[in-house]
This record gives C-alpha cells, structure tokens and sequence, in this order.
C-alpha cells in the first residue's frame, strides 16, 4: 500500500521531524555498534532527544 501526504502548510514541518528522528535513531544504532534488537528503543530515544533541541512537547 502506498503512502500519501497531503500537500498542506504542515506537511514540511511534520516530514522534517520524521527525518530528523530516523537519522537521529540512525545515528544512536550506528553508535551502539550496529547491534540489533533495540530499534524501538533507538527510535524513542531519538525521538526523545530531538523533540528536546527542537524544543516541542
């Protein structure tokens, strides 16, 4: 099934956050020395951490 976003004024911002999330998740696995089993973990992390520089609740 393919995804579509709607073209509003809060597509960007949204899409911004998810990109900087997976990087940030990317970053933190990459760091971990690419063990698996602990994605989820990297995922809610980054986004922990990102939400917190980017100052949203």
């Amino acid at each position: 099934m393919a995804v579509s976003f709607r073209k509003d004024k809060n597509t960007k911002p949204k899409n911004d956050l998810f990109s900087k999330v997976q990087k940030r998740a990317y970053e933190i696995y990459e760091k971990r020395g690419f063990s698996h089993g602990k994605a989820w973990n990297d995922w809610f992390e980054a986004e922990r951490q990102v939400r917190k520089e980017l100052k949203i609740k």
